[in-house]
């Protein structure tokens, strides 16, 4: 039996959760959030609420749906299993820097300067972006911009 010590939202429904013992998974959620109990967690902000159950040592939310420990612990790490990555969960930017927050919990920041295309693109530009290949890059289409996370990452 696993218990779960530990779990984090890391956005796009994924989970950073710690078992008993120090093992961490990062956990896509979005697939196993079907049925009526799962409908407010399919919200984002609602996501966010995510809390262990001290007694079960499995994740839940508010409304009462949850996810057992074992079941989490059998599924493939989001990290590390062949068909995934690290991917880009959400896009910001300063005055001068790009800041890109990763499924594995980082967040890159890189300068505008690198990228003219965004440097000089207007606010509403930059904020219309949208992520390509389920997160493994960033397009805007106002500018014509792709920007893999690889790049990112590389820099």
């Amino acid at each position: 039996m696993h218990y779960i010590e530990d779990v984090i939202p890391l956005g796009n429904f994924h989970l950073k959760v710690t078992f008993r013992g120090g093992e961490v998974k990062v956990f896509n959620a979005k697939p196993y959030l079907t049925g009526p109990i799962f409908e407010p967690v399919n919200d984002p902000d609602y996501f966010a609420h995510v809390d262990v159950d001290e007694i079960a040592g499995s994740i839940f939310w508010p409304n009462g749906a949850d996810f057992c420990p074992d079941f989490v612990y059998a599924l493939p790490d989001a990290e590390t299993s062949p068909s995934s990555a690290v991917l880009a969960l959400d896009v910001r930017f300063s005055d001068d820097a790009l800041q890109v927050r990763l499924s594995d919990g980082r967040e890159v920041s890189v300068p505008l300067e690198w990228f003219p295309r965004l440097r000089g693109a207007t606010p509403e530009q930059r904020n219309n972006w949208r992520l390509i290949g389920r997160g493994i890059g960033i397009h805007w289409e106002d500018v014509d911009e792709d920007i893999s996370v690889a790049t990112l990452l590389r820099t």
